[in-house]
């Protein structure tokens, strides 16, 4: 008998071990492949201006992996990578004149305003993550060419465009399968 207790002692304590390892390994992959970086940040101001948190996330993901100091061949800077004409506008819609776009707390304010500003002219998180990356003149032109009666795209004609929304819409997913905000 006491040897039965021993060998379920072992047998709980081994399934124990491998179960905490698959859970922690699980872990680890979603914090390094889905990390929520600057989260003060990116809960602020979702918040402050009524966007999914999951969306500020995905963008972040699918824009700059969370490095602040990204800038693309095209001039788009940091975590949420700001074109200059799209943060100056930005800029001086929230009344700002003094700004570093650099600064992360700075590119996450401006980035997650103008991501509230799209979806409140496209109603619509796939039409206002296009935009994002296409610019809002150029998803209205694909409106007019490409819209469907419900007001969606059938298609989009950029292929980085193409590419970036669906990568966006795949990271949110993930996010919020994940994370509940």
């Amino acid at each position: 008998m006491k040897r039965i207790l021993v060998q379920i002692t072992v047998a709980a304590v081994a399934l124990a071990l491998i179960f905490g390892t698959l859970f922690g390994v699980v872990y680890l992959v979603n914090e390094y492949s889905l990390p929520r970086v600057f989260s003060e940040y990116v809960q602020e101001y979702s918040f402050r201006y009524g966007v999914d948190a999951n969306l500020v996330y995905a963008v972040i993901k699918a824009e700059s992996n969370f490095d602040e100091n990204a800038v693309s061949a095209k001039g788009a800077r940091g975590l949420m990578q700001l074109m200059p004409i799209t943060h100056t506008f930005i800029a001086h819609r929230l009344g700002v004149t003094d700004y570093d776009i650099d600064d992360p707390e700075t590119n996450i304010r401006f980035g997650t305003w103008y991501l509230g500003y799209l979806y409140e002219k496209f109603q619509s998180r796939y039409l206002c993550v296009a935009a994002y990356n296409a610019g809002e003149g150029n998803l209205r032109n694909w409106l007019v060419k490409y819209g469907t009666a419900d007001g969606e795209l059938s298609w989009i004609p950029f292929p980085e465009t193409r590419a970036y929304t669906r990568n966006v819409m795949r990271y949110y997913d993930l996010y919020r399968s994940d994370y509940q905000y």
